[in-house]
């Protein structure tokens, strides 16, 4: 299992601010990465969430890191469906990270201590099946709109009954929508605007 716990990275215990600082540095620049997290009523839903993500978008994201709390899964792996370790355990760049604290939905935000500012983050919920052109689109308009939110979180029907995805494609929707202040839901943030100071221990 490859999991971050946010001071180690995976069985080998190595740091993860220098994992982020050396192989971002070799990799191409504007790198695509999805911040998840779920809890347990939800979290049979994040599997086919995150095989969507893979193989549905026309721009794949280079890394999708899943947020969990130890509150809310005491057993840590042990309580999660043998669906989800599956497709962690099988893509390279799908991570686990367990938090201790549970911020509930803020646990997303957790990846911006390990981001470089050339990082487009986005923000998924776990039980969205998101337009194909998802990343496309809002790409093509960070271009038109540089250092600015995007937000892509409107749908026009809702039917959580404990399916694997509860929110279908909104084919009735325009957006995605610019947005400079909206810090939460589900929005694209670049990196390099987010405040990271706010994630400190004192706040």
């Amino acid at each position: 299992m490859r999991e971050y716990i946010i001071k180690n990275f995976n069985k080998n215990n190595v740091n993860i601010k220098n994992y982020f600082d050396n192989n971002y540095n070799i990799l191409q620049k504007n790198r695509i990465i999805i911040s998840m997290t779920s809890y347990p009523k939800r979290i049979n839903n994040v599997a086919i969430s995150i095989k969507l993500l893979l193989t549905k978008q026309t721009i794949k994201p280079n890394e999708i890191h899943l947020w969990l709390s130890i509150e809310e899964f005491k057993n840590k792996e042990k309580d999660l469906p043998q669906q989800l370790l599956n497709i962690i355990n099988e893509n390279n760049n799908v991570f686990l990270h367990w938090v201790e604290k549970n911020t509930y939905v803020h646990k997303r935000h957790e990846i911006f201590k390990y981001t470089n500012d050339s990082d487009y983050v986005f923000l998924i919920d776990d039980d969205v099946e998101y337009d194909q052109k998802l990343i496309e689109t809002v790409l093509e308009k960070a271009k038109l709109y540089p250092n600015t939110i995007i937000t892509y979180n409107k749908y026009t029907f809702h039917e959580y009954k404990g399916r694997a995805i509860i929110y279908r494609e909104n084919r009735g929707d325009p957006g995605p929508f610019i947005n400079k202040t909206r810090w939460c839901g589900q929005s694209m943030i670049p990196s390099a605007i987010y405040p990271k100071d706010i994630l400190s221990k004192e706040n």
